[in-house]
């Protein structure tokens, strides 16, 4: 199985990105909320006043230019818990340009009021752990 603890690093960075962005301090860690709807999921950037939480995305479009469907339902998914909580922002925070600006298109319309699609750019070196992650997921799914 793909190791995929370099994920890891940029949940932290868009913590640091996001605290930086909205001037506020973050949990240092993933943390569960409670939703509306009286269950739990577990956000990957929370405010430590609850303000902002956020999800994140770390896919990328392949060389084709396309993008699977498992990654649309995953950004799709995380969207959905994202409308279930209460917050002054919500937001999907996608780590790769090309596949934000795709998705931003093709959610045109299919987002809840209140919650941002937004692109938080990676320093060179981790873009291109992620890329390694990334292939090496595909391999093991037969998508060479």
């Amino acid at each position: 199985m793909a190791n995929t603890n370099a994920l890891k690093e940029i949940e932290q960075y868009v913590r640091n990105w996001c605290s930086n962005k909205y001037g506020t301090r973050f949990e240092d860690y993933e943390k569960e909320v409670r939703l509306v709807t009286g269950g739990i999921h577990r956000f990957d950037v929370v405010a430590k006043d609850g303000s902002i939480i956020a999800g994140i995305k770390t896919s990328a479009l392949r060389e084709n230019g396309r993008v699977g469907a498992g990654v649309i339902k995953s950004t799709f998914t995380e969207l959905y818990f994202l409308s279930l909580v209460k917050a002054d922002k919500r937001l999907m925070v996608l780590t790769d340009k090309e596949y934000c600006a795709y998705f931003q298109k093709i959610s045109n319309g299919k987002v809840a009021d209140g919650i941002e699609i937004i692109y938080c750019s990676l320093p060179k070196e981790v873009e291109g752990n992620i890329s390694i992650v990334h292939n090496n997921c595909r391999k093991e799914i037969g998508k060479r």
